[in-house]
């Protein structure tokens, strides 16, 4: 199947090796001496540490004409998960979507800041990709297995809510687990159920149908840093 991301892609990534080619061919990154001359000392060893600053600095001037992300990344705003390095990719190639458990309301046409940001992705950046990742150790999950105490929190209450459907599957799927085990289970179904309502918004149900969409769900692993990759139904 014909990619026409691919044209635009290739101009923009293209655009940024030719501008990091010209600066390290033509040597242009200052010498330790030059960076020296006049500062105090320690500035030589910050400098360097950094790897060539305005070679840098060209390749973020030819990505600010445009970007191409390889996929949207849904993922959880728990302080301890750092999409780049789950995902192993540098500047451009993610477009994230943060918030409390990871969750994706079914479509709703009145505003939404992650309905907007889903048909912003699909419709115009084109992703072929979309990860949502959970985690363990989810504060989300906890709170909607046990949602005691967050009276004071009302936004927060309503929408873990979200959850629920995931929460009821680990009920019937799990019926005489611990609670640990439900927290866990909780996280992967939890993944499972945002999948379901990424499919209910009309770009992603239409780009999936035509096969220019793939829908992923991951698991990252905070003791252990890996990713378990699971299967959408």
């Amino acid at each position: 199947m014909t990619d026409r991301r691919k044209p635009r892609r290739r101009a923009i990534l293209g655009a940024c090796s030719w501008a990091f080619a010209v600066i390290v061919g033509a040597d242009a990154v200052p010498t330790g001496a030059q960076v020296l001359d006049g500062t105090p000392a320690g500035v030589h060893v910050a400098t360097e540490a950094l790897g060539g600053l305005r070679a840098r600095s060209l390749q973020f001037e030819a990505m600010a004409q445009g970007q191409a992300p390889d996929r949207l990344f849904i993922t959880c705003s728990d302080s301890r998960l750092i999409p780049s390095q789950i995902t192993q990719t540098g500047v451009g190639e993610l477009f994230v979507i943060r918030n409390a458990g990871n969750i994706v309301p079914p479509y709703d046409a009145s505003l939404e800041g992650v309905t907007a940001t889903i048909e912003y992705a699909v419709a115009v950046l084109e992703v072929p990709t979309i990860v949502v990742c959970g985690h363990t150790r989810c504060g989300a999950m906890k709170a909607a297995l046990d949602p005691t105490g967050l009276d004071s929190v009302p936004n927060v209450r309503n929408w873990i809510k979200f959850a629920e459907p995931a929460k009821l599957a680990v009920d019937e799927l799990y019926p005489h687990v611990g609670p640990v085990t439900r927290w866990i289970e909780l996280v992967k179904q939890n993944v499972l159920q945002q999948i379901a309502n990424l499919k209910t918004h009309p770009w992603v149900a239409a780009r999936t149908a035509t096969g220019r969409l793939r829908l992923e769900g991951w698991i990252y692993e905070l003791e252990s840093s890996e990713v378990r990759h699971l299967s959408p139904p």
